[in-house]
């Protein structure tokens, strides 16, 4: 499914293309409720890379956190049985 869009008519100019029921209605581009699926396999694994190396990102945020967490309580430990 396509994304309501405008396109250029050389007889009538800028033409709105509707695709769903929001703007059918109403005209107005910005009650579009289209999903914008991705057109080509490229572009679906593009998406899909991006959301992993999104999520990974997040992790190696928590782990580093939580490395330096830890190495504080070793810190501490370790003044404590000088």
């Amino acid at each position: 499914m396509n994304k309501c869009h405008y396109t250029n008519d050389p007889k009538y100019g800028k033409v709105l293309i509707p695709h769903c029921w929001g703007v059918v209605i109403s005209g107005d581009m910005t009650r579009c409720t289209c999903r914008d699926y991705p057109k080509t396999v490229a572009q679906f694994e593009r998406k899909q890379f991006n959301e992993l190396l999104q999520a990974k990102d997040k992790e190696i945020d928590n782990l580093e956190k939580e490395n330096v967490r830890l190495n504080r309580i070793i810190k501490k430990l370790l003044n404590k049985k000088r």
